[in-house]
């Protein structure tokens, strides 16, 4: 669903895909974004004392707390050398 500029949602409907945003908290406007931490885990892979690498997701979150409201960012200037992600 495609968010308009300068519209507030629900915290409940912020992105969860690592782009960025911004957030109305008790203390202000913030940038806010969603993110996933992971590390490696090793698993048995045989008789050869041989293991498998894999990664797991072991916290996810965004990187303001407490929040209610957020909005999506404005477009970049044209011509401003910056990408948006």
């Amino acid at each position: 669903m495609m968010r308009k500029v300068g519209e507030w949602y629900p915290a409940d409907t912020a992105p969860r895909d690592g782009s960025y945003f911004i957030v109305h908290t008790e203390c202000g406007y913030e940038l806010a974004h969603y993110y996933e931490l992971e590390h490696d885990v090793y698993e048995p892979a045989g008789d050869l004392n041989l293991y498998r690498k894999h990664k797991e997701i072991y916290h996810t979150g965004f990187n303001v707390n407490h929040f209610e409201w957020w909005t999506p960012l404005p477009p970049l200037p044209p011509n401003s050398g910056a990408q948006s992600k």
